[in-house]
């Protein structure tokens, strides 16, 4: 039984994931839709649940390991809740920017260390400011908060599914 609902929630949270990461893809290359810093690292955070989602899909998870997959999950989903609420502070809340054209997060990296390329990520750039596109009036920023906190929540079930 518990096997079972675990295999569900991995296998709906891996079809999320894929399916939100090939929108990602296909409005950023079909629609010329730049990608902030903060849209890339909430696109890595996707791909990270989507790994841990198989891993679930093809792993006997039971006891122990029940906790630590779901401590897991947890882990990652509020990572892009994070990421998530700190883009949408930026577009709907922060001051307005000045233009800039802001490094790419790939070249960020590239030229400083990896902690300071974090920090001027999330920092925020004009990029991450401008809503280009929507869906049902809420910001992809949004979504991706609502779908984060989704993970969560099926995270912390997947402990009250045992008990």
């Amino acid at each position: 039984m518990i096997l079972n609902r675990v295999k569900q929630i991995s296998l709906i949270g891996l079809l999320t994931c894929l399916a939100v990461l090939a929108a990602a893809y296909y409005l950023e290359y079909q629609y010329m839709l730049a990608t902030c810093p903060l849209c890339i690292l909430q696109r890595i955070v996707f791909m990270s649940l989507g790994v841990v989602f198989f891993i679930g899909l093809i792993l006997p998870i039971r006891k122990t390991a029940l906790y630590i997959y779901s401590g897991v999950l947890f882990f990652l989903a509020c990572c892009g809740a994070g990421l998530a609420l700190r883009q949408i502070w930026i577009q709907y809340f922060a001051p307005p920017p000045e233009v800039t054209c802001a490094a790419s997060l790939e070249h960020l990296i590239d030229i400083y260390p990896f902690l300071d390329a974090l920090k001027i990520a999330l920092a925020g750039t004009g990029e991450c400011a401008t809503i280009d596109f929507t869906v049902l009036g809420l910001s992809l920023a949004v979504w991706s908060f609502i779908l984060f906190a989704g993970f969560a929540a099926a995270a912390l079930g997947l402990i009250y599914i045992k008990k």
